[in-house]
């Protein structure tokens, strides 16, 4: 397992991703024919109602919706209280001799200490993944951008600027700068800063110290789209703390609320 669920950033509604690991594969005629038989078995088991294998996706993968029933697999160390509703699982194959499992198990541990030296950085990315999440905007086959490439870009703000307490306008400034000052012509996250680049591509670039050369992000086309909703929230969120002294607001605001408990 090597996912949101790992590192402690996952939503209610998170994907729960799965390697198959220990199996002779060394090229993609091994894992297509694997990924062929495991689709076929999986298609054939009465608990899972929904197959779909993407073998776009950088890393080919079967995507599994809606076990009936979530205790026939043992995720009691996940979340044992989420017992009702459907699971999304994303499986996927380690090939010999490469680095992609590895370095899945890297980053979680990454993740993990981020989040122990950075307050605000776990309650920041679960708000943002959840707002990215309800316009399909976390879905990186479909031009998304990944819960990772996410985390890295909040994280590489926050080291960059002054400890605060209040979480809530670390969230806004956050908003701001993605949705109002970045730009990807001018700037990227390497090794978890935000350093200035000559961009000419225009795509958002992100890569950690593990491999310094890939683009994380390289899949996010709908950045811009990310850009503009992240843009909207801090416009609105400006407008709450600004007008904040009428009851109009204030209902406005506890009706976000109880929307988002509901994401």
């Amino acid at each position: 397992m090597y996912d949101s669920m790992s590192t402690g950033l996952a939503c209610a509604r998170s994907d729960l991703d799965l390697a198959v690991r220990g199996l002779p594969l060394s090229n993609s005629t091994d894992v297509s024919a694997h990924f062929e038989k495991l689709k076929e078995g999986l298609q054939a088991d009465s608990l899972i109602t929904h197959v779909h294998p993407i073998s776009t996706a950088r890393v080919p993968l079967i995507k599994l919706v809606n076990f009936s029933n979530r205790q026939s697999i043992d995720l009691t160390k996940v979340n044992p209280k989420a017992t009702s509703k459907p699971l999304n699982v994303n499986l996927t194959f380690e090939v010999l001799g490469s680095y992609d499992i590895h370095y899945g198990l890297q980053c979680i541990d990454y993740v993990q200490n981020l989040c122990t030296q950075q307050h605000h950085l776990k309650s920041i990315v679960i708000v943002l993944k959840k707002l990215l999440s309800t316009h399909r905007l976390n879905i990186p086959y479909e031009g998304g951008i990944n819960s990772y490439s996410l985390t890295l870009l909040v994280s590489a703000f926050i080291g960059m600027g002054a400890e605060m307490e209040n979480v809530g306008m670390r969230l806004m400034e956050i908003l701001r700068y993605y949705g109002t000052i970045f730009n990807e012509r001018e700037a990227a996250v390497m090794s978890n800063c935000l350093v200035a680049v000559k961009n000419p591509t225009n795509r958002l670039f992100v890569s950690d110290s593990f491999r310094p050369g890939l683009n994380l992000a390289a899949s996010a086309n709908k950045f811009n789209e990310v850009k503009e909703l992240f843009k909207s929230l801090y416009n609105s969120l400006k407008d709450i703390v600004e007008n904040w002294n009428t009851s109009n607001y204030k209902g406005k605001l506890l009706e976000a609320m109880t929307y988002s408990k509901n994401l």
